[in-house]
């Protein structure tokens, strides 16, 4: 698996790091939305999940059948 954390949300990480006592990196191209993948993640997501709150894990269930496919 080349995203190893890929199913950690920010939520996650950023408690990790509080845990450990280290600053969370932030990449300032994630606020952009000049990117596809930030608006999908900004705009299409939370969309989706009023209309299903579970909407980011049933993507992440198929991302994880769509690579073991791959595989």
């Amino acid at each position: 698996m080349l995203r190893p954390i890929l199913e950690a949300t920010r939520a996650d990480t950023t408690a990790v790091c509080a845990e450990w006592g280290l600053t969370p990196a932030s990449d300032g191209t994630n606020r952009s939305v000049r990117y596809a993948r930030n608006r999908v993640r900004r705009r299409v997501l939370p969309e989706l999940q009023e209309i299903n709150p579970d909407a980011a894990a049933a993507l992440a269930a198929f991302a994880a059948g769509a690579q073991e496919d791959d595989d």
